[in-house]
């Protein structure tokens, strides 16, 4: 295998990972952490691999996907879809990480820049909306209900400060 081959390899991986699971970070590729009778951390203690270790070579896949997909989008393009679904892999290992202030900045900050390469655009849609039942006033206690009021558009009236997992 070559390292364009390496590289999808672990981005699958890493599109694969569940809540609460754990990835396994020593050779050229990462694994899912699979139960045994042997403790987790002292599976990971004899491995020396650790979250920060995790996080380090995740950011060196994403970032050389990124940068390959951006030499060349039409060849590359591959990336992109790989990208976006190891996305969704992350936000799993966020959760996994969820008491770690310092992990989950890290993470996010894999999140965003995979984000990067598909923007939402969802927060461009702006709609208007019927300001009939509202009711203005200005200093003088004068009502003008003629005022446009403008509003992002949430297709499914979500939290807009929440993390899209598309």
């Amino acid at each position: 295998m070559n390292a364009d081959d390496e590289l999808v390899v672990n981005l699958i991986v890493i599109s694969k990972v569940q809540i609460n699971t754990k990835l396994y970070t020593s050779g050229i590729y990462l694994n899912l952490e699979q139960p045994s009778y042997i403790p987790e951390s002292v599976r990971r203690w004899i491995r020396q691999d650790s979250r920060d270790e995790t996080i380090k070579k995740i950011n060196r896949i994403v970032t050389r996907a990124l940068e390959e997909y951006q030499r060349d989008t039409k060849i590359y393009s591959t990336y992109k879809s790989h990208l976006l679904d190891a996305k969704k892999g992350l936000l799993n290992l966020r959760e996994t990480y969820s008491n770690c202030i310092q992990t989950v900045a890290r993470i996010d900050t894999l999140i965003s820049k995979i984000s990067s390469i598909d923007p939402p655009n969802n927060l461009s849609k702006m709609t208007t909306i019927d300001t009939s039942a509202i009711i203005f006033s200005d200093k003088t206690g004068a009502n003008d209900s003629n005022k446009d009021i403008t509003r992002c558009n949430n297709d499914d009236n979500s939290d807009s400060n929440s993390i899209d997992s598309d």
